[in-house]
């Protein structure tokens, strides 16, 4: 068995669809080179719609997957919400939960960015007929990408699981984000 084994992103997340009933007023957009950052000052205008039903809840930890493309971010990017309320975004983007129980969500953050993700999605990948650089991205093709999750020598789960290891490669993970 190997340490390394490819994992698709549905055995360790899942998607959140949660609308807007509760009345957040908070919308937050995912920018390539700062992450989930506040819609209003990245903006810095309201561009937002003023009925806010239809966007998606984000939760504390929850991913945020924004298909438009970028020079930074070719294929989109996955952010993480690291406030501790939440907030909103637009139901363009694909909202997603890991299952904590089987990986740390920051490395699910960094492998989803990472080129085995992206490169077990390319040929699916379709930018819109507008050409907008809004990519077509179908949700069973999403869930079923793939990338590489380190496995405890000793158990055979994943890294997470596995005490020894998080630290150290959470570290490791943090450096190598750092430098691409």
């Amino acid at each position: 068995m190997t340490e390394w084994p490819e994992v698709r992103l549905s055995n360790i997340a899942s998607r959140v669809a949660q609308k807007n009933d509760v009345g957040i007023k908070r919308v937050l957009t995912v920018s390539a080179a700062n992450g989930l950052v506040d819609q209003e000052t990245y903006f810095t205008k309201k561009i937002a719609s003023r009925d806010l039903t239809n966007y998606w809840v984000v939760e504390p930890g929850d991913l945020v997957y924004n298909k438009s493309t970028s020079k930074d971010a070719p294929f989109g990017v996955v952010a993480r919400h690291y406030a501790d309320e939440p907030a909103l975004v637009t139901s363009l983007y694909i909202v997603l939960r890991a299952d904590v129980a089987k990986v740390v969500p920051e490395y699910l953050k960094l492998a989803c960015n990472g080129a085995a993700f992206f490169g077990s999605l390319a040929g699916t990948l379709r930018e819109g007929a507008r050409s907008h650089g809004l990519l077509n991205v179908r949700l069973q093709e999403f869930f079923g990408a793939k990338s590489l999750f380190r496995r405890c020598p000793s158990s055979g789960a994943s890294w997470t699981s596995c005490p020894p290891w998080t630290p150290k490669l959470r570290r490791w993970m943090m450096k190598l984000h750092a430098l691409v």
